[in-house]
């Protein structure tokens, strides 16, 4: 496995990446594989994952979505050497080299998708109305909806982790600082009078 992530856009610094393990989380937060420190990235954005000598994309249901070859993906997605992955603001090159092997179960994959789409027949008096309906304009709800651009981050630093649950290990959560006490949020009445001395204070 060599497969190489390399920072085209959303950063100024040159930074290329190799991927070392066969699943790569691919986010905001500690505990992730591949973190990108960027507002524009989710927590867990994305999943990367190299099997049968090829790799594939899943978005994690992020804010601004996973996009391939500047597609927006709703699937796990084949990635080819040579495509860009955009996460967020930052787009990556993805490199690596792809075996007979992987090829021919590629091709297969793409003859099973061929196989599996609707035919019909040349003779039969209707045809399917979407080919009937060729010069109909979609209206602005048929429109897919482009995420929202964010302005380029220039000074992201993007960190690939050897051990990302000795990483999160670092910055516990709350239950940690409370030493395993259960805190219980304020009844009503106890919140208005907390607000009301933050008020006169």
């Amino acid at each position: 496995m060599d497969v190489k992530l390399v920072v085209e856009k959303g950063t100024r610094k040159a930074q290329t990446f190799r991927l070392r393990a066969r699943e790569t989380i691919v986010g905001r937060r500690r505990g992730c594989t591949l973190r990108i420190p960027s507002e524009s990235v989710s927590r867990r954005h994305c999943r990367l994952i190299f099997r049968d000598d090829y790799l594939t994309v899943e978005d994690l249901a992020s804010v601004n979505g996973t996009m391939v070859n500047g597609q927006a993906i709703a699937k796990p997605t084949i990635v080819h050497p040579g495509d860009r992955i955009t996460i967020g603001s930052i787009t990556f090159l993805v490199q690596y080299q792809l075996t007979p092997k992987a090829i021919e179960r590629l091709l297969d994959e793409q003859q099973n998708e061929m196989e599996a789409l609707p035919t019909f027949d040349a003779n039969e008096s209707s045809l399917p109305v979407a080919l009937a309906e060729e010069d109909h304009t979609p209206t602005k709800a048929e429109k897919p909806k482009k995420p929202p651009e964010k302005k380029a981050e220039s000074d992201v630093e993007i960190k690939l982790v050897d051990d990302p649950e000795a990483e999160e290990e670092q910055n516990p959560d709350a239950s940690v600082l409370f030493q395993g006490r259960r805190w219980k949020l304020p009844s009503g009445d106890d919140i208005r009078d907390i607000l009301s001395k933050l008020d006169k204070e």
